[in-house]
């Protein structure tokens, strides 16, 4: 039996809506020790271990972005791939070692949008980080 459609997506605020995001938080997947969230209200509270916390990435205007790619498959299987890309100005050394870093780590993220709102990405399994690239000009 299909799925059946829940709700319209009609969005009558479409001209007031700021696309993008504006910072991201990240840390540590091991880090969380549980996420209280319900369907009414969404994440409300998020532990983490003694001494860790979450860090912020912020970008310049337009350098943050967040999508959800759904793909299925002929056999019928899906996937869900989110991704989210930051580019960051002027890499000096201490943020280039901290990118390495996050390279090796299994993360979760929390992006703050334009609108104000804040999304939770990662938090069932975590997230991988698979790559960066650094751009140097004269």
């Amino acid at each position: 039996m299909p799925c059946a459609l829940t709700q319209s997506l009609l969005d009558d605020k479409c001209l007031n809506f700021a696309g993008g995001a504006l910072e991201i938080y990240v840390t540590e997947f091991d880090n969380v020790l549980s996420i209280t969230a319900s369907d009414a209200s969404g994440v409300t509270a998020i532990e983490l271990e003694e001494g860790k916390q979450f860090y912020k990435y912020a970008g310049v205007k337009n350098s943050i972005s967040y999508t959800d790619v759904y793909t299925k498959s002929d056999a019928g299987s899906t996937s869900f791939t989110p991704t989210v890309t930051i580019n960051l100005r002027g890499l000096r050394k201490e943020v280039r070692s901290e990118l390495q870093a996050l390279v090796r780590l299994n993360v979760i993220v929390i992006v703050k949008t334009r609108s104000k709102q804040y999304m939770l990405v990662g938090s069932g399994e975590g997230l991988e980080v698979t790559g960066f690239a650094s751009l140097y000009r004269d």
